[in-house]
């Protein structure tokens, strides 16, 4: 499991800034909306993403593309460790590993958590919450 974790996290953070040209305009959208706590608490929807984005923006004050996508990064690799989690609870180790491989290395995976918006909260709330449950 670690090879595998270690493989897709290495996929999710190559060239993650310079790989595109550019930021799409939801991105500089949410980096903009993102830059005061004022905007995110008249606005909680989507709260943990764009903390995690605030906390890397104050940090960060010369940022770029891969600041951006960071908050993205990380709960990508939230949602493949808790699916991992639900696959071995259900099927066992082998099943795991291998469901786990084929949902890290899909390409909507890949590009919905390298992708600096929300959209990787969707993805990551379904697996977490049935390794909840």
């Amino acid at each position: 499991m670690a090879a595998v974790a270690a493989g897709v996290g290495f996929i999710l953070f190559y060239r993650l800034g310079s790989l595109t040209s550019g930021l799409s305009t939801a991105e500089v959208q949410n980096i903009d909306s993102n830059t005061s706590w004022h905007n995110i608490v008249h606005n909680p929807l989507d709260l943990p993403w764009h903390a995690v984005q605030w906390i890397l923006l104050t940090i960060f004050q010369h940022h770029g593309q891969t600041v951006a996508r960071l908050p993205s990064v990380a709960f990508g690799l939230l949602t493949l460790t808790a699916f991992a989690y639900v696959l071995r609870r259900w099927y066992g180790l082998r099943s795991a590993v291998f469901g786990t491989i084929l949902f890290g290395f899909s390409s909507w995976f890949l590009h919905v958590s390298r992708l600096g918006t929300v959209d990787i909260l969707y993805v990551w709330s379904v697996p977490t919450l049935l390794a909840t449950h």
